[in-house]
């Protein structure tokens, strides 16, 4: 039996911008989504209000959370995992992160966009406390095809550990 793996959360800096990249192309591309580069990471974690953490196994990034903070409250912009540890909790890990990291700085809701196609992220989502708001039409381009919708979601954040 394999040893559970070390898991940490990091704030990521300008040293994990590849690595972000290639996670970010592995994480998106079955919805044929073009791929981030390392240079794109590097100028969004280089403003104030974009906060980036990547998730850590053993000493491998293994997926990331990246965010905008304004005005006590947040929008997730991207949250990817490497596909080969999906279904194992650890996208959970994040969502668990951010909750704890809300009420750390006193940010009330968050929000995020998925692709209504994204079943296992809604899901997760929903899981998690976030409530649909409202769609997005044709939010998503893909590398080819039709542009695809985008739900929104939010999550109210509150001292007590409810979402």
């Amino acid at each position: 039996m394999k040893a559970a793996a070390d898991i940490r959360l990091l704030k990521a800096d300008a040293d994990t911008c590849c690595a972000l990249s290639v996670l970010h192309g592995a994480a998106f591309a079955p919805q044929e989504e073009r791929q981030w580069t390392a240079d794109e990471f590097l100028e969004l974690m280089q403003t104030p209000s974009i906060w980036t953490y990547g998730l850590y196994l053993d000493q491998l990034v293994a997926g990331f959370l990246m965010l905008q903070v304004v005005a006590g409250e947040a929008e997730i912009i991207t949250i990817a995992m490497d596909p080969k540890w999906h279904g194992q909790g650890y996208a959970k890990h994040l969502l668990n992160y951010l909750h704890a990291l809300c009420l750390s700085q006193g940010i009330s809701k968050v929000f995020l966009e998925v692709r209504e196609d994204n079943l296992k992220a809604i899901k997760l989502y929903s899981k998690a406390g976030f409530v649909k708001k409202g769609v997005r039409q044709g939010y998503y381009q893909k590398q080819k095809g039709k542009p695809v919708d985008a739900l929104v979601f939010a999550l109210v954040i509150d001292s007590i550990g409810n979402s």
